[in-house]
């Protein structure tokens, strides 16, 4: 089930250049057992997983990109995530 929540780009940058912005989400379901958020990037609409946001997350920490997150968030999810382990 989509989520209609109406999400803009930040500034009018955005909506010219190359850049993708949450445009809803779709909730776990048969089809799609994971959440995953709608994005949009001009014309173009994809999905991307939450557990693809954790990859990149865990990833931007690892080169420095965003302060150390504590250990027991990454086990937590790791009991839910195979992928971070």
């Amino acid at each position: 089930m989509k989520d209609n929540r109406e999400v803009t780009p930040q500034s009018e940058a955005e909506k010219t250049d190359n850049w993708a912005y949450p445009d809803g989400v779709l909730v776990p379901s048969p089809e799609l057992p994971q959440l995953h958020f709608v994005m949009k990037a001009r014309h173009h609409t994809f999905l991307l997983s939450l557990e693809n946001i954790l990859l990149c997350l865990q990833e931007a920490e690892r080169q420095g990109e965003v302060p150390t997150i504590e250990d027991i968030w990454w086990v937590t999810l790791q009991g839910k995530f195979d992928v971070l382990r």
